[in-house]
């Protein structure tokens, strides 16, 4: 679930599905780090669009830990139960063209 802005913003998923989207970051000596969900994570920074968000969310893509077709099927997903659709997919849209 993404809490922003005094709402929250969940995926629709399965327990498969969340669990699949944990993504391993890398060992730390004897830990083990991962990202869990980084397409919630993406979408609230997108929500939020301060630029270091923004770069997160580049860096994110650029590493192969989410793909942008999925991470904008996710949000079509949102925004049909989003209060302020219009500034999330503006926000995306402002965000794609910066890749």
């Amino acid at each position: 679930m993404l809490e922003n802005k005094g709402f929250s913003i969940s995926l629709r998923q399965t327990a498969s599905e969340s669990e699949s989207r944990h993504q391993l970051v890398g060992y730390y000596g004897q830990l083990s780090a991962y990202i869990f969900d980084p397409y919630s994570i993406a979408l609230m920074k997108i929500d939020r669009a301060f630029e270091r968000d923004l770069d997160d969310v580049y860096f994110l893509i650029r590493n192969g830990y989410i793909k942008i077709d999925l991470l904008e099927k996710h949000l079509n997903d949102v925004v049909q139960r989003y209060d302020e659709p219009i500034e999330l997919r503006k926000n995306f849209e402002e965000m794609k063209r910066g890749l």
